[in-house]
């Protein structure tokens, strides 16, 4: 797959990157940081999942040396830069953002472990660090609780479209269908658990002894 559809891997870290980028950004604009802080977040959550990506992959991190994803970076820094004003209406754009970035980034991880030869679930973990990784360096630098680690379903809906994706590549089914429809699996489940609530299960709490 990605021998034979560079451009749909080139367009899903496009997107991912400008998402992430912006829900960075913006977290960054929401703690009143200013332009540099704003673009180290947007950049670092941008990048920073698929440069862990490629050093476990042990290839050249594309996030420092294609210009391409970076420029993308900045620019989706500056967009939330520009919104600075209003950007307490933006709640839910951060959280679609998020979403769409966990969605590309999880399909195109787990793509480019599959195509280099990773077994199956090697490569559903590396997508998943993809997905993750630079959601949670943002979260750790705003000093918030990773959003990986909260209450709405997060990584298990990741985890649910790598899977697809990698048992379809095990089963011989290479196509941009097949690779856009686990994405957008991902997107969905991700944007009904926001909408509806969906939490994964929780120890029960202890009960409080009678006094």
């Amino acid at each position: 797959m990605l021998a034979s559809h560079p451009a749909v891997l080139l367009g899903l870290d496009l997107l991912g990157v400008f998402a992430f980028a912006l829900s960075g950004g913006l977290v960054a604009v929401r703690k009143g940081l200013d332009v540099f802080g704003v673009q180290v977040l947007a950049c670092v959550t941008a990048l920073g999942g698929g440069v862990a990506r490629d050093v476990v992959l042990d290839v050249r991190p594309v996030g420092l040396s294609d210009w391409r994803l970076v420029l993308t970076a900045v620019l989706a820094g500056f967009v939330a830069f520009g919104y600075a004003h209003g950007v307490q209406r933006f709640a839910k754009v951060v959280l679609t953002m998020d979403a769409l970035g966990l969605a590309t980034f999880m399909t195109a991880g787990t793509l480019k472990a599959l195509e280099l030869g990773a077994p199956a679930l090697e490569a559903v973990l590396v997508g998943l660090m993809t997905a993750v990784g630079g959601g949670m360096m943002r979260d750790v630098l705003a000093g918030v609780v990773p959003e990986v680690l909260r209450t709405q379903l997060y990584a298990i809906p990741a985890l649910a479209g790598g899977a697809m994706l990698a048992a379809a590549h095990t089963a011989g089914v290479h196509s941009v269908a097949v690779t856009l429809g686990c994405a957008a699996f991902v997107f969905g489940v991700r944007m009904a658990a926001l909408r509806w609530r969906w939490q994964a299960p929780h120890p029960p709490r202890p009960s409080r002894s009678p006094s």
